[in-house]
């Protein structure tokens, strides 16, 4: 599904937790294939403000389910935005999801986080505001942030900003071929103690296990380091230049530990980033079910194979299909396919063309 729309929450009565989403508030179970290129935005009283391009919070095990957000984009010239009228305790605020400790695969946000206001302590980042959280086990697996991150909110005790996540927390937490290049990365606030990293502003300094392994960034003017605080327990974060990030070479380290369950991998580009796509059709492996007294006929488009019983024949069949360009879906396509049975060899012909 995709919102083309403007997502604005604004309450003047306080409430305790706040959670606001391009497409869905909180995340129980699986977000799957989603798009948002609007604006989101929150202005509210309330000691906990959760904020994301596609959901403020996506839940982990510790809540008795383990979420799933995939293949998600933000993306657009939108900023997701919090303007506080009031103090609220905690801020998290992230491109694709605000508080996060389930699954996240092959997501990339596109989009700028911009956070104002007031908040004892603040998390932003162009991926997720938190990820973790006590006795979760949050997986993140080829996933990318390509927009800037900027902070003028400002936190009595701490803020914490960064390319990829605000903070990596307590729990067990896995992230395998991520990158960020967000050529912006700022903290203008009054802020006393700030945190800046081009990945991550700040890992928790007793972390559970955090476990880093081909993760990426280009430099940022004015950001020293990948991260403050702690230590991951195994992994680190490398930083490149530009021109290696667009190299086929990176594309290969970006996908070389991607498990066969994340369904994703990196696609090389000429002169761009590395671009997120569905791992493609394995043909040897899932091959269209034949029957030996019938002839079928068979139109490949993309990676979609349309079947038809050649006993069928003059009919009308209604498809609806996506066309893709890079790892965001651009539009649907829909056609009318007329079946027939030529003289000497079975086949599909469209009736009006794809349009």
């Amino acid at each position: 599904s995709t919102n083309e729309g403007d997502v604005t929450c604004r309450d003047n009565a306080s409430s305790i937790s706040v959670m606001v989403g391009g497409i869905a508030g909180q995340v129980n179970g699986t977000i799957a294939d989603c798009r948002n290129s609007g604006n989101v935005a929150a202005s509210v009283k309330c000691n906990y403000l959760y904020v994301g391009g596609i959901a403020g919070v996506a839940y982990g095990a510790n809540n008795n389910y383990k979420s799933t957000v995939q293949g998600c984009t933000t993306d657009g010239e939108h900023t997701i935005r919090t303007e506080t009228g009031s103090d609220v305790t905690e801020m998290r605020v992230g491109g694709i999801v605000g508080s996060e400790a389930g699954n996240v695969y092959g997501c990339a946000n596109y989009s700028n986080v911009s956070t104002q206001g007031k908040a004892a302590a603040l998390f932003s980042g162009g991926m997720f505001g938190v990820v973790g959280g006590n006795n979760t086990n949050p997986s993140i697996l080829c996933c990318h942030n390509r927009g800037n991150v900027t902070n003028t909110a400002t936190a009595s005790n701490n803020s914490n900003v960064g390319g990829f996540a605000g903070k990596l927390d307590l729990g067990i937490i896995s992230i395998t071929g991520t990158y960020s290049v967000a050529q912006s990365i700022s903290d203008t606030s009054s802020t006393k103690t700030k945190h800046t990293g081009t990945f991550v502003g700040i890992v928790n300094p007793k972390p559970d296990k955090i476990t880093l392994q081909d993760c990426y960034v280009t430099a940022v003017t004015g950001v020293s380091s990948w991260k403050m605080g702690g230590d991951p327990t195994s992994g680190t974060v490398t930083t490149m230049t530009t021109a290696e990030m667009q190299t086929p070479e990176t594309a290969n380290k970006l996908n070389e530990h991607l498990s066969g369950d994340c369904g994703y991998r990196f696609a090389y580009r000429a002169g761009d980033y590395p671009a997120i796509e569905k791992k493609p059709f394995d043909r040897a492996q899932d091959k269209p079910h034949t029957m030996p007294d019938r002839k079928m006929a068979r139109t490949e488009i993309g990676a979609i194979y349309l079947m038809a019983n050649t006993r069928t024949l003059n009919q009308k069949v209604r498809l609806r299909l996506s066309a893709e360009t890079d790892d965001r879906k651009i539009s649907s396509l829909t056609s009318d396919l007329c079946i027939f049975q030529p003289t000497n060899n079975t086949t599909t012909s469209p009736a009006n063309g794809m349009r």
